[in-house]
């Protein structure tokens, strides 16, 4: 998924479809290093679901995943995450720990979640979050 990131001098003249694109994108993640997280708390699912304040829909897969999904005669797929978020609420760390087999729907999902908003806590939390998908034909 590609955000539009106009330069400074098509500011002026696109200032509201920039602030939208700006909107719509979020601020680009960073994640901290694998080693920085690997200590922190497990948490079930539903401890950090809590914490969420602000989330994008899960995204339908692109027409290029669903192709590939019915050439290998597959319809469900799911894909499964470590996902870290620190004390502060910031969205430490995305990591596929088992991947669908598709390597353009595990990026999408990452990238969505990427942009997913925490309330602060109190303290730094991992957990596994598995999504699944059925293509209904």
């Amino acid at each position: 998924m590609s955000c539009l990131r106009p330069t400074v001098s098509a500011l002026p003249t696109l200032a509201c479809v920039a602030a939208l694109a700006l909107t719509a994108c979020g601020p680009t993640f960073h994640p901290r290093p694998a080693a920085e997280v690997a200590t922190w708390r497990e948490v079930d699912p539903n401890v950090l679901a809590a914490r969420l304040h602000e989330r994008q829909p899960m995204p339908v897969p692109s027409d290029a995943t669903k192709s590939e999904l019915t050439a290998a005669a597959t319809r469900r797929v799911k894909v499964a995450l470590r996902l870290c978020v620190d004390h502060a609420g910031e969205l430490a760390r995305v990591d596929v720990v088992e991947s669908s087999k598709f390597p353009s729907f595990d990026r999408d999902i990452s990238q969505v979640v990427e942009r997913w908003r925490f309330r602060a806590g109190d303290d730094d939390q991992c957990t596994r979050l598995v999504i699944d998908y059925t293509q209904h034909h």
